[in-house]
């Protein structure tokens, strides 16, 4: 609930995380970057994880506690970012 919780909090509190996708031209991949912007006491509470599923995809995700998955990559080539 932290990201419904800020969504309506008033406009002086601090900001939430910002994303950026460069998508050139031709046949290179698009590149993208994603900032957290977590107070420092939320740091411990961050998950990294790497799932390998049965058919051999692998999926790569940062979460935090009590959600299955917020911002990932798999090996197709599928990625997410979130943010408000």
């Amino acid at each position: 609930a932290r990201t419904e919780i800020l969504a309506v909090m008033p406009a002086s509190t601090e900001g939430e995380c910002s994303t950026a996708v460069f998508a050139p031209n031709g046949a290179l991949a698009p590149r993208t970057i994603q900032t957290w912007d977590w107070h420092d006491s939320l740091v411990p509470n961050g998950l990294i994880l790497q799932l390998t599923t049965a058919a051999g995809m692998t999926v790569k995700l940062f979460t935090e506690f009590g959600m299955l998955g917020k911002i990932g990559v798999n090996s197709a080539g599928l990625g997410l970012h979130f943010n408000i």
